[in-house]
């Protein structure tokens, strides 16, 4: 091998090395700060948390830890953490298990792109409103349990779990977004707020505004319940036009 072939070798090798070993970014500093300080990778599969996120003990969680953990539990039990977005645990890529319990400012879970988890618990989430796992097709176990607070939920993605499959005090769903799968409806329609049920007809997504405040407005499209999250109710007016350019309601 050339001396400059050894060079561009070397050279290649220091990039792929250094793209490894970044970084992670959190836009959520609380979420950072629980997987820094507290224990939350179980190591052993015993349901018992064993270590932090950070490995090394650097006070930065880098890509190459991220991708070596294959089970997290999150339980806040005080007020130390408020933990408003989950998103960059879309960095964990090799996630099998999540375990969310006691989130009190988790409102939103948005998909993550996690697609080898197989196993996930979301409980007692005390504000949590909106849940969409749409993009996990391979959910084996899904446990979204006491939660009270949900305005929407979207469970459409090819795939019933085949495992445990439980809504246990999880009711008043305001809207929910399902798979053509006799299981999976009927036991969402039971947890269902009264004489609503869930839709399976249902391309949805969610409008972004981009104003000073984002403005989020949930399902889109809908034809008899959506949700408009980002705004102060005081200082807004708020109307809805259909698409014949009819004013249906002023707020």
């Amino acid at each position: 091998m050339t001396t400059k072939n050894l060079l561009v070798c070397i050279i290649f090798f220091i990039i792929i090395t250094n793209g490894y070993c970044q970084d992670i970014l959190f836009s959520d500093a609380s979420l950072k700060s629980f997987l820094i300080n507290e224990s939350c990778v179980d190591i052993d599969n015993d349901n018992n948390p064993d270590m932090d996120a950070d490995i090394n003990n650097d006070g930065e969680i880098q890509l190459s830890e991220a991708e070596n953990v294959t089970n997290l539990i999150f339980h806040i039990f005080d007020n130390n953490y408020s933990v408003e977005s989950i998103q960059d645990l879309s960095n964990f890529s090799n996630l099998e298990k999540l375990t969310i319990i006691y989130f009190n400012d988790l409102e939103n879970i948005f998909p993550l792109a996690l697609d080898n988890l197989r196993d996930l618990s979301i409980g007692s989430c005390l504000n949590l409103k909106h849940i969409d796992l749409s993009d996990m097709h391979q959910l084996v176990n899904l446990k979204i349990e006491d939660i009270d607070s949900l305005d929407y939920l979207n469970l459409q993605n090819n795939n019933f779990p085949s495992g445990i499959f439980s809504l246990f005090y999880t009711e008043n769903i305001q809207y929910a977004c399902v798979d053509d799968i006799n299981k999976e409806y009927d036991e969402v329609s039971y947890h269902m707020a009264q004489d609503v049920l869930p839709s399976i007809n249902c391309k949805l997504g969610i409008t972004e505004i981009d104003l000073e405040n984002q403005i989020k407005i949930f399902p889109n499209p809908s034809s008899n319940f959506f949700s408009i999250q980002g705004i102060e109710k005081e200082n807004s007016k708020i109307i809805i036009i259909d698409i014949n350019g009819l004013s249906l309601i002023h707020i």
